[in-house]
């Protein structure tokens, strides 16, 4: 798995995860390091999706417990998102990061948006 943060939109690549627990909308899961607040790739599916946001992150012991909410992406947003971390795995600045993380956000807030009128 990786993460491009939300504070530098920087790729940090390689972090190992244990999942905990999973749900329809997110992953619970335990690694040995921190996980910086920002996007989550993920290098396989899981629970059918590649992208997700890290929520929180708490240091448990000497472990530390993260939550991830899954960001379901269309086809053509996966492409778009798998070219843009291809592109920072090779030291190449990533198109537009603002515009990335903008759609993003926009689509969690629709989806939450029809979750509590769902739930409602």
């Amino acid at each position: 798995m990786g993460t491009i943060t939300f504070d530098d939109l920087e790729w940090t690549g390689h972090i190992t995860i244990r999942p905990i627990d999973i749900s329809m909308t997110g992953l619970g899961v335990e690694s040995d390091q921190p996980i910086k607040p920002g996007l989550i790739w993920f290098n396989e599916y899981i629970g059918g999706n590649k992208c997700g946001v890290l929520v929180w992150c708490n240091q448990d012991g000497a472990k530390y417990r993260a939550g991830i909410q899954f960001v379901p992406l269309n086809p053509f947003q996966e492409d778009y998102f798998d070219q843009q971390i291809h592109q920072a795995r090779s030291n190449e600045q990533i198109q537009d990061p603002h515009r990335l993380v903008e759609a993003l956000v926009a689509d969690i807030k629709i989806k939450s948006d029809r979750e509590k009128l769902f739930y409602a």
